[in-house]
């Protein structure tokens, strides 16, 4: 399983609208909670070590730009069973046309060793937020992107968690104020959607890049993607996709009331893209959904190290038009989605 861009993912392409779009928001906040299966007590393993974490802004504007921000994060960063804020960081362009793109991204951390097992979770919250210009009709998007990875094993290996060879349960929840706002007046087009995935791969790396590039293929697993995308005036559409086990990683999977589940099973995960959509009004979610789904994996008795992992994208597209002007416009998502569409 593969992690698609939702950039590349959310296309405008030619209905009849007229005037210019209003803005396009896209906020993400989500969380794993990665909870020992037996009697780890997530402890540092002390010394200097840190792990790196990544942003990467990509402004498909008029010029195009990027930008990177790169942060450090360490376990003493975490709050204690609440999350302390550990690096935040914005950014804005203008383009030549007016159009106005931001984004925004902060992670936080919390754990919880006075338990057993124990527990650290990591959450991410993300924005990027498009407002299009004055031209004779041009796309226009905005991307924030994240990758973070969180090495476990010996510290002889350099591991910035001590080691847990009973393997994780990964909790994954989503945060009050994720919205997916779009332009929703009468011939008006946009889009916002986001991308979070969870995943696990042998050994101890401390690189974003390199954990989550393709050197890792055959070797990492992609433990869950939820896909959740907005467009125009349509509700919520959420797809969700799984990983399977591998000689060096035996996953397992839950809902939220601790219920085996089939991750190959169609029915199944509708229901899970269902009960997700429906808890969004006008594309805003105004309460927590905590643990809704659990993803466990033990690693192979030959396997001393680990190295677990987030990352998150959230995209906002528009057109810039003249105004007045009649255009064209039309959405298209060349990936495949479920979910629930209410009608207002």
């Amino acid at each position: 399983m593969r992690n698609l861009s939702l950039i590349a993912s959310i296309g405008l392409i030619a209905a009849t609208a007229s005037g210019a779009l209003a803005g396009e928001i896209a906020i993400l906040k989500a969380s794993n909670r990665f909870q020992g299966k037996a009697a780890w007590t997530a402890g540092a393993n002390g010394g200097n070590f840190r792990a790196n974490g990544k942003v990467t802004a990509t402004f498909d504007v008029h010029p195009a730009s990027t930008a990177t921000h790169e942060f450090t994060k360490k376990p003493g960063d975490f709050g204690d069973n609440q999350y302390n804020l550990i690096d935040a960081w914005e950014d804005e362009v203008k383009d030549v046309h007016g159009t106005v793109a931001k984004v925004s991204h902060s992670v936080s951390g919390a754990h919880k060793t006075t338990i057993a097992p124990a527990w650290f979770s990591v959450k991410d919250e993300c924005s990027a937020e498009i407002e299009p210009g004055k031209a004779p009709v041009k796309d226009v998007g905005v991307k924030v992107s994240g990758r973070d990875p969180w090495p476990i094993g010996p510290a002889s290996e350099g591991a910035l968690f001590e080691p847990c060879p009973d393997g994780l349960d990964v909790w994954f929840s989503l945060h009050d104020d994720t919205t997916f706002s779009v332009d929703t007046e009468p011939g008006n087009f946009g889009g916002a959607g986001a991308v979070f995935t969870a995943r696990v791969a042998p050994g101890v790396e401390y690189d974003p890049d390199e954990f989550w590039s393709g050197g890792w293929e055959g070797d990492h697993i992609d433990l869950y993607s939820l896909f959740i995308v907005r467009l125009g005036a349509n509700d919520m559409m959420v797809g969700l996709a799984f990983g399977s086990s591998t000689d060096q990683f035996t996953l397992d999977f839950r809902l939220g009331d601790g219920t085996p589940f089939d991750p190959t099973d169609p029915a199944r995960l509708s229901e899970i893209t269902s009960a997700i959509a429906s808890e969004f009004t006008d594309g805003h979610l105004d309460h927590d959904l905590t643990d809704i789904f659990c993803v466990g994996f033990v690693p192979s008795p030959t396997l001393t190290s680990f190295t677990v992992g987030q990352a998150f994208e959230a995209v906002a597209a528009g057109v810039e038009l003249p105004a007045p002007a009649s255009v064209l416009i039309l959405g298209a998502i060349p990936i495949a989605l479920t979910g629930r569409r209410r009608t207002m």
